[in-house]
């Protein structure tokens, strides 16, 4: 039987709708964790002035190299640990 135009076009909106919400939600879920594990690690830059790692003279947000490199050493630490 064929389908008619109206439910070709609804069951390909929901096989879309299927196939876009969960990449959606894990990009969501990503920038969340990134965003708070990003503010725990900051601490870890305590040694350097906060005008090499923040934006704005200081005063801003942390720049996203410093992001991963907190990252990067948070893991190592507790690897050693």
């Amino acid at each position: 039987m064929k389908k008619t135009l109206l439910a070709q076009w609804r069951a390909n909106f929901f096989t879309g709708l299927a196939v876009l919400l969960p990449a959606i939600a894990s990009v969501v879920l990503l920038v969340w964790f990134f965003g708070r594990v990003a503010n725990i690690t900051d601490m870890l830059l305590f040694f350097l002035p906060s005008c090499l790692t923040h934006k704005a003279g200081g005063v801003g947000e942390l720049y996203l190299y410093w992001c991963l490199a907190d990252m990067v050493s948070a893991v190592m630490f507790i690897r050693l640990v």
